[in-house]
């Protein structure tokens, strides 16, 4: 137990020693900006104008997906691992998210030390020098589902190793992504499956498997909403009401997405909530649901509980 804290201890270094070198480096940009514009933009120019556009163009590409944040359900160990990650790895499945991780191919002559970056990816001794391999300071993943529009930053653990959790899209059989270190563009070296589009670009391709058959509603999702799901007669308007909506038979209606197949996904307010469906004319409780509780008019409906 004293070896996982310690781990939990460097892990959230870590993220400290990350957010500062994006603040200093924000910072020593800005500055290196505003004497160059200074030099170049008119004496009328307000400071206070001068600063809006410093910040525009320092923000500018910086505005990626995310800054590198971990998912509040993931638990200790799971963190101990990737924190003690050495190698990358092609994507696998943990839970309910991909794991996606990235190293720069070490030299066949070399071997990869243990931190310190890895020597600085990688030396390997005191006495020879580091091969030419650099360590890149910004690793991301783009992906087609998203059109390339959202680049997710990448952790970098003490052995080097860029990784990232995504969570499983719904409605996607096979992700197509590629990674981006410091403004270079490659598919996943660690990744065998990959494609060339239409325009000769090389993708990697990680296929999802299938979903369960077995159906189940309400279910908590890793984002924070809630999906509900209801099986009866096809072409129907079917609509989810409760008291987080007011009753409103009018405001989340349902969307079939198989013959019968009808579901929602919604953010609703941790705490204890009843919710029933609606279609043609009349409210049931849901039938994946056994949970029971009365409304204030006193009928039994579903309950659902949010954390």
């Amino acid at each position: 137990m004293t070896v996982a804290v310690k781990a939990r201890h460097r892990y959230s270094d870590l993220y400290s020693i990350m957010d500062c070198v994006l603040r200093e480096q924000r910072q020593s940009l800005a500055q290196k900006l505003r004497l160059r514009l200074a030099r170049i933009i008119p004496t009328g120019i307000t400071t206070t104008t001068l600063f809006v556009v410093t910040v525009l163009l320092v923000s500018a590409p910086l505005r990626l997906g995310a800054t590198p944040r971990m998912p509040a359900e993931i638990d200790l160990m799971l963190h101990v691992r990737l924190a003690g990650m050495e190698q990358a790895e092609a994507p696998r499945i943990i839970d309910e998210y991909i794991l996606f991780s990235y190293l720069p191919q070490q030299p066949p002559q070399g071997r990869a030390p243990h931190s310190a970056v890895r020597a600085d990816i990688y030396g390997t001794g005191d006495d020879q020098a580091a091969p030419t391999v650099r360590n890149p300071r910004y690793v991301g993943v783009v992906f087609e589902h998203e059109n390339y529009r959202t680049t997710h930053v990448m952790f970098r653990n003490e052995q080097g190793v860029h990784f990232m959790l995504y969570p499983i899209p719904d409605n996607v059989r096979e992700l197509r992504y590629r990674f981006v270190s410091d403004g270079h563009w490659s598919a996943d070296p660690r990744n065998p499956n990959t494609y060339s589009d239409a325009h000769g670009v090389r993708l990697s391709v990680f296929e999802l498997p299938e979903r369960p058959t077995e159906l189940r509603s309400p279910v908590l999702r890793a984002d924070g909403s809630v999906e509900f799901t209801l099986e009866t007669a096809p072409n129907r308007r079917v609509a989810l009401v409760g008291d987080f909506n007011n009753w409103d038979p009018f405001m989340h209606e349902m969307r079939e997405i198989e013959p019968g197949l009808y579901q929602i996904r919604l953010r609703v307010p941790s705490g204890r909530h009843g919710y029933q469906f609606v279609g043609a004319g009349r409210r049931i409780n849901d039938p994946l649901n056994d949970r029971r509780l009365h409304s204030n008019e006193g009928h039994d409906v579903s309950e659902l509980i949010v954390p």
